[in-house]
């Protein structure tokens, strides 16, 4: 059973975590005992931060990580020793899932049966590709380097575009996440039909309040879909106007906040700060942030909100006390489609955080989070004081 007073220790540490001072670097805090620093979503001007573990391996790890293109490590024997978050994406499976199998089972012409003594680079005319879990094979170019005696590191470049558009795979992904609440909406709307025939209004506010719930799932994701259509298209335009964000913070707490959840969110600034955005978008970042603290936190835990002036940028933070993530899932949960082993089989569409980061920095920021499995998260993004 857990220690609750280390939970409390932990959290508390989270919502203290030193702010990364200007937009340029970033540090913070350890909390729980380990050394900790946020974890940047790819793309922005911090690039990817990992925290690796400690031991022998964290040169390979770090090396990984430092690689701005698909990249795994795999021995003599043919078999995987690590992947970086961008190979995740690339296969389609975790890094516990690749590591301990054989590179054929993503990669075709890897594994040449001898030790590669020297750089080598395949094309994808010569039948270089990768096997994506879904079943696509994907062209690629392969750059494969001798790591060691016993080890080889490939580097994957996707001859198609990963990101261009919506993929099959995608709007199968959008149409099951569609359907879900459509689903629960048709039956509990059928449901309270057949009572309020029979005279029977139990539980009518019950069923009206799951409808609008879903409804309002939907109505958030197609506003994802929409700006995700704008992001793709490059058309995601911004109406600036000098906001006072303390104000705007306690708004959107009002709007989004179910009155039962009221009490477990609280708003820490200190000052007001007023600076140069669209209000109306990084509410919707702020709203996102809220939500997803209020869906994967435990029921009776707090949820922290933060605003916090730091030299030439100003600082949004949303602490929880949810079930926290690895690190290879903080690499990755900014991407599209994405979403966290913890975040289970609830609802969500994998879509939320990406537009959030691309909203950030449309704005000239960047967006980050850090998290311990067991104890937490703190998603914070950082705009420029103007």
């Amino acid at each position: 059973m857990r220690d609750p007073d280390s939970q409390v220790r932990a959290r508390r540490q989270l919502e203290t975590c030193e702010a990364p001072q200007g937009l340029g670097t970033a540090t913070s805090s350890g909390f729980a005992g380990q050394d900790t620093e946020p974890q940047f979503a790819r793309g922005t001007r911090a690039g990817d931060r990992v925290v690796p573990p400690h031991g022998e391996s964290d040169r390979a790890a770090l090396d990984l990580a430092a690689i701005p293109r698909a990249s795994l490590v795999f021995d003599a024997d043919g078999r995987i020793v690590d992947a970086n978050p961008l190979a995740e994406q690339l296969f389609g499976h975790a890094r516990s899932e690749l590591v301990g199998e054989p590179v054929d089972l993503v990669a075709s012409k890897l594994a040449g049966g001898e030790q590669l003594a020297r750089i080598r680079f395949l094309s994808a005319t010569a039948g270089a590709c990768v096997h994506h879990r879904s079943g696509r094979a994907i062209p690629v170019e392969v750059l494969l380097c001798p790591r060691d005696e016993q080890s080889t590191a490939a580097v994957f470049r996707a001859v198609e575009t990963m990101d261009a558009g919506l993929r099959e795979e995608d709007v199968a992904q959008i149409v099951h996440d569609l359907k879900s609440p459509l689903s629960t909406i048709a039956l509990e709307a059928r449901l309270l039909d057949d009572k309020l025939a029979q005279g029977d209004p139990s539980d009518a506010r019950g069923a009206l309040a799951r409808i609008t719930r879903n409804v309002d799932f939907l109505d958030r994701m197609v506003q994802d879909l929409l700006d995700l259509c704008s992001l793709d298209a490059g058309r995601l335009e911004l109406h600036r106007k000098p906001t006072e964000l303390r104000m705007l913070l306690e708004q959107i707490i009002d709007r989004v906040v179910p009155t039962r959840d009221r009490g477990r969110v609280s708003l820490h600034a200190t000052e007001p700060l007023t600076t140069s955005i669209d209000d109306l978008r990084v509410e919707r970042v702020v709203a996102n942030l809220l939500q997803n603290a209020l869906k994967y936190a435990p029921k009776m835990t707090g949820i922290v909100v933060g605003l916090a002036a730091m030299n030439d940028a100003i600082r949004v933070s949303v602490t929880d006390a949810g079930p926290g993530m690895t690190p290879a899932e903080t690499g990755y949960v900014f991407d599209k489609f994405r979403r966290a082993s913890t975040a289970g089989s609830g609802e969500g569409s994998g879509l939320g955080l990406y537009v959030s980061k691309k909203i950030v920095e449309a704005h000239g920021g960047r967006i980050g989070v850090t998290s311990v499995q067991g104890a937490g998260s703190q998603f914070f993004f950082e705009l420029p004081a103007t």
